[in-house]
């Protein structure tokens, strides 16, 4: 056992994702040994050469999951030797671009980079794309370690562009993060959301989970930098279950990191500390000196917003000296800026001074005009040789199908001289007839399907007919009334008396209201038939949406003494067209309002379910028959009722919500008993779905 596990066992009882958590830190340091000695006994026995520096291959990458660097670099260098004197090119290759991985995880770039770019230096007469676009991006990471952006770029975008030829989907995922993490560095936040998105797709589709959860890490960062929290602490936490499920020590470490950078920023330290402390419990056993730079770092932050200078000072000179080991110069530059930011709290300002030109010469250095340029060019330059690839890709099919055509008119006059011939001929005039008959068939279930298409269309005619003649109807009656007491006002005003006169007015008002409603929803449902109704689905505040519903309505829940619950939780989110979302809630709510008794109590809930949400709308009014149900969203049928309050509905209002939810791909559904009240369900995305 470990130094590390039984570190960890002396801890103090914790919560029960603690105690999960050191499990699998003991799990992943045992099992690891028993195939190690597995493969130490398989290469002692092993015969041929090529199998020999497989298994060394192998032995060496377990050593290096298991941080045991010493023996990880031997068994790589051994390997590489012997597949050097044996001339075994490929697993040479393969050998020195994993030797550049494991020492670019130590910390030595330059190194890395030396046995990265002899791997692609040897790689060509091979013909391995998926190899060479892999050797592309671990330049491209090497080169981004070391704060050179703009190289990073370039190996990057070759390295995309190699693995989109070959549909290579672990590198295509592996170039996007890397491209999206560059941009997000650039402050381009919508250009690298695009590529990490794109990544975290391709990694669901082949199940990677270890991609999958560093796309979730990377999308929460930007999230974070744009300072929307919530969204980024859900991203954290998802990328966070799936490396604990895996057992990714690393990957759990890394967001232990961020998700402490992010309470430390909206002010929750103790939590802050928490999670940094847990980062760095692992990063130590790992020996990863790039992220102890980096824990240390932030938590030089933290004592500081604290008030604990002297172990804020403690930390950070601890980070910079990591970091200055590294060479890497963004973490000497944020050293820099933080051991000013304390220096300054403390009333040193003279050294406070210098760390800060220090912090500016560094930054320079970093974000200067140059290197922004030059990731522009790479990525114009990117984007024109794709399109020439594709110009020239169309070229050759355009020759490709001008040979077809010559070859086809050759057989034509070749098949034309040989039907002179009796039997040729014979079986010529089989075929066209063979051919015939089944293009007849052909042509009938054409026809069979026209005629159910011009049936369909009449029936969907008809009813649109008659509901527009319900719509007629009812816009006639409203109109009819408002004409009357309007003439009725006009011509006796001076007769009726003050109560008379104050009942016209509030009929007015009530029949304009409702023929107000029905115009709304009738446009709203017109345009949706004519799919001009625009559709920008984002994600939403359900609480938000619900309240500003609610406030339009104060006034009928006042008018009727209804008491209004919503039990919505500030957490839930929706996916869905803000509009279309507001008149689905507005009109569900009215009718609610509508058909309550005075005094009674209306409630909106809403719960999430796996990747969706619930919502729904219930009142203790007067209720619907079974009869009722049947026919509540058939656009045919006459389904408006008097509220209990004798209010007037446009009978649209219900067909309407239906087609808008399932737009947005949800549903809706309702059930009632007559004399107890009626419960609305409407079901409704959570979350975009290509990110569920």
């Amino acid at each position: 056992m470990t130094p590390f596990a039984l570190k960890m066992i002396n801890l103090k009882p914790g919560n029960r994702k603690k105690h999960i958590y050191l499990i699998l830190l003991l799990v992943a340091g045992i099992l690891p040994v028993y195939a190690q000695d597995s493969l130490l006994r398989a290469i002692e026995s092993a015969t041929g050469d090529s199998v020999k520096i497989e298994l060394m291959l192998k032995l060496a990458d377990s050593y290096s999951r298991t941080d045991n660097n010493q023996l990880a670099g031997e068994y790589y260098r051994e390997a590489i030797s012997l597949a050097t004197v044996t001339e075994n090119l490929k697993l040479q290759v393969s050998g020195l671009d994993k030797l550049g991985t494991h020492v670019r995880r130590a910390g030595l770039y330059d190194q890395s980079l030396e046995y990265h770019l002899h791997a692609l230096e040897l790689a060509p007469p091979l013909n391995d794309n998926q190899l060479l676009a892999s050797i592309y991006n671990h330049i491209g990471v090497a080169y981004r370690r070391k704060t050179e952006d703009n190289l990073a770029l370039k190996y990057h975008l070759t390295a995309l562009s190699m693995a989109e030829e070959n549909q290579d989907a672990r590198n295509i995922s592996y170039a996007c993060n890397s491209i999206g993490i560059i941009y997000t560095y650039q402050k381009n936040y919508s250009e690298a959301m695009g590529y990490f998105n794109r990544a975290l797709l391709l990694s669901n589709t082949q199940d990677n989970q270890t991609g999958i959860a560093i796309n979730l890490n990377t999308i929460a960062w930007v999230y974070e930098l744009q300072e929307m929290y919530d969204s980024a602490i859900v991203y954290y936490e998802r990328s966070l279950a799936v490396n604990e499920n895996a057992g990714n020590q690393t990957g759990m470490a890394i967001c232990y990191n961020d998700l402490g950078k992010l309470y430390r920023t909206i002010g929750e330290y103790k939590r802050s500390l928490e999670y940094y402390g847990r980062s760095l419990d692992i990063h130590e056993h790992t020996d990863d000196l790039m992220h102890m730079s980096i824990n240390r770092i932030n938590l030089g932050q933290v004592y500081a917003d604290l008030g604990d200078y002297n172990r804020s000072l403690t930390e950070l000179n601890t980070g910079l000296e990591y970091a200055q080991q590294l060479g890497t110069k963004r973490l000497i530059m944020e050293s820099y800026e933080q051991l000013a930011v304390t220096y300054e709290k403390i009333r040193q300002p003279e050294t406070a001074l210098k760390y800060i030109r220090l912090y500016a010469a560094y930054r320079d250095s970093i974000y200067n005009e140059e290197s922004s340029r030059q990731i522009a060019e790479f990525k114009t330059l990117f984007d024109t040789e794709k399109k020439e690839k594709e110009n020239i890709l169309l070229a050759s099919e355009r020759n490709a199908l001008d040979a077809q055509v010559k070859r086809q008119r050759l057989t034509v006059i070749t098949v034309s001289v040989f039907l002179l011939l009796f039997t040729l001929l014979s079986i010529y005039l089989f075929v066209i007839r063979r051919k015939l008959l089944l293009y007849q068939r052909k042509v009938n279930h054409q026809n069979e399907q026209l005629i159910e298409n011009e049936a369909k269309l009449n029936d969907m005619i008809a009813t649109k007919d008659k509901f527009f003649k319900i719509i007629a109807h009812d816009l006639r009656n409203y109109f009819n009334g408002l004409l009357g007491y309007s003439e009725l006002l006009e011509n006796e005003h001076r007769e009726l008396n003050e109560d008379e006169r104050d009942k016209m007015i509030k009929n007015i008002a009530a029949i304009s209201k409702n023929s107000f409603a029905l115009l709304e929803n009738l446009l709203v449902w017109s345009r949706s038939q004519t799919e001009n109704l625009p559709f920008c689905p984002k994600q939403y505040m359900l609480q938000e949406l619900v309240g500003s519903n609610l406030a339009t309505m104060e006034s009928q829940l006042k008018r009727k003494g209804l008491k209004l619950i919503s039990a919505v939780d500030k957490d839930i989110l929706v996916f869905g067209d803000k509009e279309m979302l507001n008149t689905v809630l507005r009109n569900l709510i009215m009718n609610a309002v509508k058909f309550s008794n005075e005094g009674g109590e209306i409630r909106i809930d809403a719960k999430r379910e796996n990747e969706r949400v619930t919502i729904s709308v219930s009142d203790q009014g007067i209720g619907m028959s079974q009869e009722k149900l049947n026919i509540l969203f058939d656009i045919s049928q006459k389904t408006s009722t008097l509220g209990t309050d004798r209010e007037k509905g446009t009978g649209l209002g219900l067909v309407l919500c239906k087609e808008l939810i399932e737009a947005q791909g949800g549903s809706i559904s309702v059930e009632s008993e007559k004399g107890k009240g009626s419960v609305f369900y409407i079901t409704l995305p959570g979350e975009s779905p290509e990110l569920a």
